[in-house]
């Protein structure tokens, strides 16, 4: 009988909970994922890039080459994946270099409104819908960190990932967002792990 009891604890220690992230003033994305989301976005060492560059070309020892004109292959970038315009003109062709802390603060609003980006969806369950599309942390913070990098529209429109999410299909989700046409190779196996840190995907 005790050993049945201290297994009934254990699983109600691992039980993942599901959370409106709607609700409550929990500050749910906070530093860590902040940190996380700055990682990926910087260069290979988890620096912030000083200069602009395209998003398509290539890399040389660990970061963009410069952009300096030309035909552009990609998205024009540069702190944490900064992408504003009038940021972008801003340091585009001068040697005028972005700071660190600026680098950080401009990653601020964007990171807010992918949180918000996942809210709005969150609010707008429907009948059918596993757990009325709550989400344990990890996954809120695993989806928040790939509509930081594709985009709120596209993430809300994908055609396969944020179905299986809704049907509650979280295994064959993180699946997904390993294989997915987005981040690079190493990005999406650790938000894929992310998406499952706190449970759900068994």
């Amino acid at each position: 009988m005790k050993l049945l009891h201290t297994l009934s604890l254990l699983l109600e220690e691992t039980k993942p909970s599901f959370l409106d992230f709607q609700k409550g003033s929990g500050n749910y994305a906070g530093q860590e994922l902040f940190d996380y989301v700055r990682k990926w976005e910087g260069d290979v060492y988890g620096n912030h890039i000083p200069y602009v560059y395209d998003d398509k070309r290539k890399w040389e020892g660990g970061k963009p080459v410069q952009y300096t004109g030309g035909t552009k292959y990609g998205t024009l970038t540069i702190g944490f994946g900064t992408t504003v315009l009038s940021i972008i003109k801003e340091y585009l062709n001068t040697d005028k270099e972005m700071t660190l802390s600026t680098a950080q603060s401009l990653t601020i609003p964007d990171i807010n409104e992918a949180a918000r980006c996942i809210k709005s969806w969150q609010s707008r369950a429907k009948k059918g819908d596993k757990n009325k599309r709550l989400l344990t942390i990890g996954m809120y913070r695993a989806m928040i960190d790939i509509v930081y990098n594709i985009g709120c529209n596209a993430f809300i429109h994908s055609p396969t990932l944020i179905v299986d999410i809704e049907k509650g299909n979280y295994k064959k989700a993180s699946a997904t967002i390993k294989t997915g046409n987005w981040g690079h190779k190493e990005r999406r196996e650790a938000t894929s792990n992310l998406f499952c840190s706190s449970g759900g995907c068994i």
